[in-house]
């Protein structure tokens, strides 16, 4: 059993009146009326769809390369537009620049063997499978409540990565005891959005996973040298030159933005503070989430609960965390909600969940409460810390 791996032998806290059938009731209600809403909107918004969303970008990233190689002009917003523009007129204008790093080129140019519409339709469908295998490693009803989340729908409209990158972190968490070089290998493919990976050193190296912690910087070692090798150091340069001019639009344009936005920054912008002032101000919260990771990583290792305290952490975290990231909260409230339904719930745990639950909807509504998303992550994240401070007894095991 490889270190950090311990289970941790839980006793319900003495708040919690222990499982009830009618909590699992109202459980598989709130999933099934999530799944009919989903099936009812998505319909609708099939039926409507004009077949342009956010995965145009890693769609025509991908042609980019096929016709192009890794050319640092992607990283030239204009250059990038008017090849958009020639793969589809109907997106002249539009800004859809393509910000992530060169690593990730790797990952989406198998796309351009697609036309637009298969392509969508495929990256969608495995990338949901894998985000539900992540979920479902021992907890398969997990996976079919997350799959019913209006995280998922959300994700699914707007075309994003949200299932991509949950599914790599969750992955490699969950795998991090058991099979670390598996693990390392996930956690190395999510450095293609790398600001979702800034807990997850934090994590193995309290929960003293150096295996998976080697293979995870060799696996991210390994797919920026091979960028590199295809597109040279100059690749690199263009992105980095690139990355302040797109935080500057996103200043630019804060108050659409921090709309869709889930992360502290976003309340602080809504809040009348600049983009600067609020990246000063995040810095101390993201630090102290950080701090508290470590804490609940050293002390009970990986657990399925620290896993789900790592990922909200994550959200609260990041600079930049959008409403289609939300993916990763949901998988954190099944957790949860799974914990709670097996020792009983303690006060406030429902609204808390059903907050998170809902916060998709929440955040992508014409209204400016991009603040109650982030409070609700940070409810979760304390609800969490509260059930790991009760169950004090480590016992030997494994991770999930």
């Amino acid at each position: 059993m490889q270190p950090g791996t311990a289970e941790i032998e839980r006793t319900p806290p003495r708040a919690a009146s222990g499982p009830k059938p009618a909590d699992a009731r109202l459980v598989r209600v709130v999933v099934a009326a999530g799944g009919a809403y989903g099936l009812v909107y998505g319909a609708i918004w099939i039926a409507q769809f004009s077949g342009i969303n956010d995965f145009f970008v890693f769609w025509s990233a991908a042609r980019w390369v096929a016709e192009r190689g890794f050319d640092p002009a992607i990283y030239d917003v204009e250059a990038f537009r008017a090849f958009q523009t020639q793969l589809l007129a109907q997106t002249a204008g539009a800004y859809r620049p393509y910000a992530y790093p060169p690593t990730g080129l790797l990952a989406f140019a198998p796309l351009a063997g697609l036309a637009l519409a298969p392509a969508l339709a495929a990256f969608l469908g495995l990338s949901l499978a894998g985000y539900l295998a992540a979920i479902a490693w021992g907890r398969g009803k997990a996976a079919v409540a997350v799959a019913a989340s209006p995280a998922a729908l959300m994700n699914i409209v707007v075309g994003q990565n949200g299932f991509l990158t949950a599914g790599l972190l969750y992955g490699g968490l969950h795998l991090a005891g058991r099979r670390p070089w598996i693990a390392g290998i996930l956690i190395g493919l999510l450095s293609i959005k790398p600001q979702l990976g800034l807990l997850v050193p934090v994590a193995l190296l309290a929960s003293r996973q150096w295996i998976c912690l080697t293979a995870a910087a060799s696996a991210t070692l390994a797919l920026a040298a091979a960028s590199v090798i295809a597109g040279g150091v100059e690749i690199w340069t263009a992105w980095l030159e690139l990355l302040p001019r797109f935080a500057a639009n996103t200043a630019a344009n804060s108050e659409s933005a921090s709309r869709f936005m889930v992360s502290p920054p976003a309340v602080l912008l809504t809040l009348g503070l600049d983009y600067a002032t609020a990246r000063i101000v995040h810095l101390p919260i993201a630090l102290g989430l950080a701090g508290a990771v470590w804490v609940m990583c050293r002390r009970f290792g990986l657990t399925p609960l620290t896993v789900a305290a790592v990922a909200t952490a994550t959200l609260l975290a990041t600079p930049f965390a959008y409403f289609y990231d939300l993916t990763i909260a949901a998988a954190a409230t099944a957790i949860l909600a799974a914990d709670a339904l097996k020792r009983g719930f303690l006060p406030g745990e429902k609204l808390v969940l059903a907050l998170v639950w809902v916060a998709p909807l929440i955040a992508v509504a014409d209204l400016p409460l991009s603040w109650l998303v982030t409070l609700a992550l940070a409810l979760q994240f304390l609800a969490i810390w509260r059930r790991l401070a009760a169950a004090p007894t480590v016992v030997d095991g494994t991770a999930p």
